[in-house]
This record gives structure tokens, sequence and C-alpha cells, in this order.
């Protein structure tokens, strides 16, 4: 999350192909936990508790978004950058209030170091402004030993945390519209999860080949 306060490996081949092939979009759901709203934004006024719904592409960063009121799509990019992973980041003391708060137990702590992953798509709005939407993933300070690509796709049973955020900028740049939500689970690539049948159909092949050569 840049502007909100700072927020499966199986060797170099399959990293490689994993993240050149396996583009695809991510499905997510959740509810608004956090708002800051000054007013005459896409989503201005609508109430904390609303579920959020959409999609995001882990290429290209085009996103839908709806709040079952108002859609909104965003063909990105009016800035660069799809993907961002973090490394070692040091939470502030709001950084870990914000975080206990989601997961209901004090497990961060000020000065204590986080990895993320952050998917986010942005586009200008009508009114000559900006909306940003994304995705970012919380773990732990072990998970990821630097910030290349080749951290994503990812493990999702590391995920300390999931989020949506949206971020939406007046015309010279002000912020006048920032939410959090927590995501009701963990979304992926459909083609990851497919990629993860496809290596358990391969180990139960291996298997039994073994057996049978015994």
């Amino acid at each position: 999350m840049r502007k909100m306060g700072s927020v499966l490996f199986f060797g170099t081949f399959l990293v490689f192909f994993m993240s050149s092939t396996l583009a695809a979009t991510i499905n997510f759901s959740g509810t608004l936990d956090i708002v800051s709203d000054a007013g005459g934004a896409i989503y201005s006024a609508v109430p904390l508790g609303t579920t959020l719904s959409g999609s995001i592409d882990d290429v290209t960063g085009d996103v839908e978004i709806t709040d079952g009121t108002t859609p909104t799509t965003i063909v990105c990019c009016s800035t660069p950058g799809v993907l961002t992973v973090t490394n070692d980041m040091m939470l502030s003391a709001d950084d870990a209030a914000l975080f206990n708060m989601f997961l209901g137990v004090p497990m961060f702590n000020a000065g204590d170091l986080v990895d993320g992953i952050d998917l986010e798509g942005d586009a200008p709005t009508a009114t000559g402004g900006r909306i940003e939407v994304g995705l970012s993933y919380l773990f732990a300070s072990d998970t990821f030993s630097d910030t290349g690509p080749g951290n994503y796709p990812f493990d999702p049973t590391k995920v300390l945390l999931s989020l949506f955020f949206i971020i939406e900028e007046n015309s010279g740049g002000g912020e006048i519209y920032s939410s959090l939500g927590q995501l009701t689970a963990v979304p992926l690539p459909a083609s990851l999860w497919l990629f993860g049948v496809s290596i358990a159909a391969l180990v139960r092949l291996s298997r039994r080949r073994q057996l049978f050569s015994n």
C-alpha cells in the first residue's frame, strides 16, 4: 500500500515459468472497514460494512470493482507498476495497530519487520483526478529475501493478512478518499490453483511409476 501508511519456490525454471505463463484474473471480495472521505469521490458516502467485489489482472493491472451499485473499470495504468514486493518493511506504531485490529490479536509491534506484496491498478477519473485500487498481502519478515518479481505467485498458506484498498485523488493530486477492507479469503489466480493441482498430479504419477517399476 504505497500511500496508506506503508503497507513456491520450485527452482529457477519454475519461478520463471509461473511468472511468465500464469497471468490471470484474481477475483476478490471484502467489506469496507476503514474509510477516510473528504467527499466528491466515486465511492464517497458508501457506508462502512458495505461489501465490495471485483477482479484485478495480475499482469496488466486492469481492475473491475463495484459496491453493488456503482461499477468502476480501470484500464491500467496512469503510473507504472502493477506488482510491488516489499522485503523487511519496518512497521510504525500506527501500522502495527492497524494490522492488529484486522487480525484481532496483538501480533505486531512498532519496529517489527514484515514482507508484503501489492497488486494494483490506477487510472484517471472523469473529474481529472486519479483512482487506485489494489490488493495487499502481508507476510512474516522471513518470507522473502529480496524484492524481485520471482516472489510472485506466493504460497497462500504463508499469508498473515490480505486486504483491498481504494485511493482517489482530485485533479490537483490531493487525496480525497481512501479505504481499506479485509478480504473474505486470500484471493489467488485460478491458474495458480490449477498449477498446484498439476504439481500434485505429477507427484502422484511419479509415485505410481516408482511403484510399478519396483
